[in-house]
């Protein structure tokens, strides 16, 4: 495979490769469960009509306090997808810039399959589910089930999800958030650029990109809300070896057993801002705001725990997490299916019985969908990034054209085992999360 600098649009100088990052699978795990478990509690009225009309539950119930409490921390979907976002953000910008002549030929196309392939099987798995249980909505009024609902699917419904730029995810709304995965991934060399242009003023470059994030939620101005938190995630890769050898420092001195965890709790405080700050604040625009500003900051600064204090590296990189890890993908792309389809099959069960029911059953069909479904798009993906390759280097290399070079390419790829191909292997499987892994 060629991979001179010819076939790159960057070719950045190399940094000094990082240790692995063995926690960052389980906090993509962690997020993607709590973004499971925030569209359940979407399937409750009372709950539905926080996020659509701003009614909060009865002061006092289970509701408000899983609303406005600490405990907002285990359904908390939205600012869970900040946290996929930068860690998007910090491992693409790795796969660049831990390896001299990164091979983009491979990996547009890479990308393009390891992203796509996994999100047209959702939708189809989808679209046979609304087709087996007719989805006329029962709940009263407007809640989030009955706008997941579909009671007549088309082809055009197919169609529209599937291409994750037709403007219409009510058949699977979690693909919302992979719209702006797959223009990041595009958009890549850009934020790479930018990203190496300033590392030495990283620190600067995180608060500049959060900054931004504000000024787009405050002109509801989505590109602007979302992007600039991946170039967070950027800038954090560049500052990487500086982070880790103060995290070093830090851990060497013993001062880490109470900082890290101390940051831990304050960070994830902030992410909760918006909801912590209760629902008077709430309805006060200048105060959600300002408790919006610090949310992508807060994600961040989770990232970093996760990178910088070992004890949570190990806990999220072992169990339970390391699966939910391995799956969050095909967890985040089935999840809200099974849940809507559960909730029309079951109809007559009270609704935590639902969810009861529903919840294990998508982490069942999860783990299902990505040996199927997501191994097979990695497999795939290296083949056709190879392939891509293989023809760019036969067209631009005399001494590479040989007539066979890329049916060779093809022929020989093998499914290879996940634990040798690390999940950061460019666009085969680069850690994404919306959850991408």
């Amino acid at each position: 495979m060629s991979k001179t600098s010819s076939a790159d649009p960057v070719t950045p100088p190399r940094l000094a490769a990082p240790m692995r990052l063995s926690g960052l699978d389980g906090l993509r795990g962690v997020a993607a469960l709590i973004v499971v478990i925030h569209h359940s509690l979407l399937l409750f009225p009372t709950m539905s009509a926080v996020y659509l009309t701003g009614t909060a539950p009865v002061a006092g119930s289970l509701m408000w306090w899983m609303s406005y409490s600490p405990l907002k921390v285990l359904s908390a979907g939205g600012e869970a997808v900040i946290v996929f976002f930068v860690l998007s953000g910090l491992v693409l910008t790795l796969l660049v810039t831990k390896r001299a002549g990164f091979d983009w030929v491979a990996y547009f196309p890479r990308r393009a399959v390891r992203i796509w392939l996994p999100v047209a099987a959702s939708v189809i798995f989808a679209f046979l589910l609304v087709t087996l249980v007719r989805q006329q909505p029962f709940q009263p009024g407007t809640t989030w089930l009955n706008r997941s609902s579909i009671v007549e699917p088309t082809w055009a419904t197919l169609v529209n999800a599937s291409t994750l730029f037709g403007g219409n995810f009510q058949l699977n709304n979690p693909l919302w958030s992979l719209q702006w995965e797959m223009i990041f991934s595009v958009c890549l060399p850009l934020f790479v650029l930018c990203a190496l242009a300033f590392r030495r003023w990283w620190i600067a470059g995180v608060a500049v990109a959060i900054l931004l994030a504000w000024v787009g939620v405050l002109g509801a101005i989505p590109a602007l809300h979302y992007l600039p938190v991946f170039l967070a995630g950027g800038f954090l890769a560049v500052g990487l070896p500086g982070i880790q050898r103060v995290a070093a420092r830090l851990n060497g001195s013993g001062v880490g057993r109470w900082l890290w965890p101390s940051v831990l709790v304050v960070a994830v405080a902030a992410l909760l801002g918006p909801w912590l700050i209760g629902p008077s604040l709430r309805s006060i625009d200048w105060a959600l705001n300002l408790a919006t500003l610090v949310v992508p900051l807060a994600a961040v600064a989770i990232v970093v725990c996760a990178i910088g204090w070992p004890l949570l590296a190990r806990v999220l990189s072992a169990g339970v997490f390391k699966f939910l890890g391995t799956i969050s993908f095909s967890l985040y792309l089935v999840h809200v299916p099974i849940l809507v389809f559960a909730s029309y099959a079951l109809k007559g069960l009270p609704q935590p019985a639902v969810v009861v029911i529903a919840v294990p059953c998508s982490i069942v069909v999860a783990a299902l969908f990505y040996r199927f479904v997501e191994r097979s798009s990695h497999v795939w993906s290296r083949r056709i990034g190879d392939w891509a390759s293989a023809v760019f280097a036969r067209s631009t290399s005399p001494a590479a054209a040989e007539p066979t070079a890329a049916e060779t390419v093809i022929a020989s790829a093998q499914p290879a085992d996940p634990s040798a191909h690390p999940r950061g292997r460019a666009g085969a499987g680069a850690s994404h999360a919306s959850p991408v892994a």
